[in-house]
């Protein structure tokens, strides 16, 4: 399984998701969430969340704070291919204060991957 970093920037309420060593082809812009693909636009390298805590809060239905998202544990980042498009699968986990919070995600991103030609 691929390596999956993260880095919570509390100041600017920032949390990027990445796959280190990967090149970045682009970037899409949906909403809160900045999502990188790689060279061959097949699979998603990182993502970063802007106003992580508030964002998070509204997926989960439930206050975050940004301390909790100081203390996480661990993230995960999956690429899915479907109908032509594709979709951001991620996940944290984090333990503040003998609570577990469990986020997991999936954003459709509206571009077509790359075809191979021959």
């Amino acid at each position: 399984m691929d390596e999956i970093k993260f880095d919570y920037d509390q100041e600017n309420d920032s949390l990027f998701i990445f796959r280190p060593n990967e090149k970045v082809k682009g970037s899409v812009e949906i909403g809160e969430f900045v999502v990188d693909l790689d060279m061959s636009l097949n699979k998603v390298v990182g993502l970063e969340i802007i106003n992580a805590s508030k964002t998070l809060a509204l997926a989960l239905s439930k206050k975050i704070n940004k301390t909790a998202l100081t203390h996480m544990k661990k993230a995960f980042l999956r690429t899915e291919h479907k109908d032509n498009a594709i979709y951001v699968l991620y996940g944290i986990v984090s333990v503040y204060r003998d609570k577990k919070i469990e986020e997991n995600t999936l954003i459709p991103v509206a571009i077509e991957p790359a075809i191979n030609k021959p």
